[in-house]
């Protein structure tokens, strides 16, 4: 896509919110890498925008030059859910080869209250076998065998979803032969993003140190200290872990053992922007804030807890309150200037806003987005000073 098509688009969107081209640009120049500029335009256009086709871009760069493995349906159904859910999705989808069983989606994954227009397509069927499949109460999915894609007709509407190894060569023959734009081919069939790029822990660009010391707001079950702790060979020295519901706490408390982590204190609090009492919704590792919450969390600030104490790193997934965590880190921040790995897909426009306060923090902070995730969600931004 054009540069200045881009720009119109980010305009056309953030014109309907409380952020301008100029916010766009100012993060836009910070940014490290092509790959982070990418990921920057496409959060915000799913955020934004109606398309979900935006939704499959932000998937497609995230792993983009990636090796692939066996294709699995409990993915693909992750894969489709953004654009099975959207009413307002027209454009023609082709699968081909969705699974080497021809296990054609469940009933769950096709809920919408309108029906889609999507094209199995698999290689073992012949003409004969042909069949269209009831998916969930008449809406209707074909199945077509791939010896007859000649004798189908495209135009700028249909998007192609590639999602077995062994149908990868149709890459470029969709682009040569039937003269289809890539930005409309999807090559997905990987089993796990995170068997190949460990979220916060796994890129090369976050410089490392033999006294680094974590911040990890939203420990669950305490992976990310454990994903640390192994970053660093054991060679850190301290690790403040924080997670606010009970029974996950718990869990946490059994796991410094499990994952053999030292130097670590853990605390039973939720990160925010002052000490209270706030509302928790109870929905496992999506549990957050929320004024119907029935449980009732304790919170403190990142300043009041460091009490003016060094920290290297601050990694905040803490289910859309780290606008919150980070008013509350402001003092910490401006003073040690640690490498932050923060969460910004759980609100619109959070790729903004989350941006806005930190660089007010610390002008001289270089960013680098990337997105994990099988859906539109698991974008992190690090900032490093």
């Amino acid at each position: 896509m054009k540069v200045y098509e881009q720009y119109k688009k980010i305009e056309n969107e953030l014109n309907k919110t409380n952020y301008t081209l100029k916010d766009y640009n100012n993060i836009l120049n910070k940014m490290g890498d092509e790959k982070s500029k990418n990921i920057l335009y496409y959060r915000l256009m799913v955020d934004n925008a109606i398309d979900p086709y935006y939704g499959l871009m932000l998937q497609k760069t995230a792993i983009e030059g990636d090796s692939f493995n066996n294709p699995s349906d409990k993915i693909m159904y992750s894969l489709l859910t953004f654009l099975l859910k959207n009413n307002n999705y027209k454009k023609k989808i082709y699968i081909i080869g969705f699974s080497k069983y021809n296990v054609i989606p469940n009933s769950v994954t096709w809920q919408s209250s309108k029906p889609l227009d999507i094209d199995c397509i698999f290689d073992d069927i012949d003409t004969e076998n042909e069949y269209t499949h009831d998916a969930t109460g008449g809406k209707y999915i074909d199945v077509i065998s791939l010896n007859r894609l000649n004798e189908i007709t495209f135009d700028e509407n249909s998007i192609f979803i590639i999602a077995n190894p062994n149908y990868q060569n149709y890459y470029e023959v969709l682009k040569r032969e039937y003269n289809i734009n890539e930005e409309n081919i999807f090559l997905f069939y990987c089993d796990a993003l995170s068997e190949r790029n460990i979220q916060y822990f796994g890129e090369s660009f976050i410089p490392i140190g033999n006294d680094e010391i974590l911040i990890d707001g939203g420990a669950f079950n305490l992976y990310s200290a454990f994903d640390f702790s192994r970053w660093t060979y054991g060679r850190y020295k301290k690790i403040y872990s924080f997670e606010a519901i009970e029974s996950l706490y718990d869990i946490c408390k059994k796991n410094i053992d499990n994952y053999n982590l030292k130097d670590i204190e853990l605390f039973n609090l939720g990160l925010w922007s002052e000490n209270t009492k706030i509302k928790f919704d109870y929905m496992g590792s999506a549990s957050r804030a929320s004024e119907c919450g029935r449980i009732i969390v304790n919170t403190d600030t990142i300043d009041n807890i460091l009490d003016g104490k060094e920290v290297t790193i601050i990694k905040l997934d803490i289910e859309g309150a780290e606008y919150e965590a980070l008013i509350g880190a402001e003092k910490t921040i401006k003073k040690y200037k640690p490498t932050l790995m923060i969460c910004a897909y759980h609100n619109p426009n959070d790729i903004i806003k989350l941006t806005n306060l930190i660089i007010s923090y610390n002008p001289n902070y270089k960013i680098y987005a990337r997105h994990y995730g099988y859906s539109v969600y698991e974008t992190v931004l690090y900032f490093i000073d």
